[in-house]
């Protein structure tokens, strides 16, 4: 049984390497926006609307300074593996990523992990990629390591 486990982590494991820090910046923007209360994409467990009002609300400005070769497409998707964006690479080209309500990304109510894939034009494999994560405490991580607290 061991075995099996262990074949299909090695199997399934994804080795596509991180993105350098130095060759992407990542900005963050960080508003404090008024949820309506029909916002029908936020409902929790009793179906009713979460609370109104006032809350904080981010945004990124992702911008790849590097395009190294091979690096021809981005692909985003989140940990429900939606793609949010899906297009051809140039130069100075800035992602602006919508992510949403913090504390909704917190409880674990709407998408909390963000991917970016660099694709290879010929075969649409990821080249590099750059995975960014709103733990549960709101620890905000790129690549793993530790950017902020939300």
């Amino acid at each position: 049984m061991k075995l099996i486990f262990l074949l299909y982590v090695l199997t399934f494991q994804d080795n596509t390497p991180y993105k350098p820090n130095d060759e992407f910046e990542l900005k963050m923007d960080y508003q404090i926006k008024q949820r309506s209360p029909t916002d029908s994409k936020v409902l929790d467990y009793s179906g009713l609307a979460k609370s109104t009002g006032p809350l904080p609300y981010l945004t990124l400005d992702l911008r790849i300074l590097k395009i190294n070769d091979g690096e021809d497409r981005v692909r985003i998707t989140d940990n429900t593996n939606a793609t949010m964006l899906n297009k051809k690479l140039k130069p100075g080209l800035v992602l602006k990523l919508d992510l949403g309500y913090t504390d909704d990304m917190k409880d674990r109510v709407t998408p909390y992990e963000f991917t970016v894939m660099l694709l290879n034009a010929d075969n649409k494999e990821a080249v590099s990629q750059i995975v960014i994560l709103i733990d549960e405490d709101g620890n905000f991580l790129v690549n793993g390591e530790k950017r902020g607290k939300l």
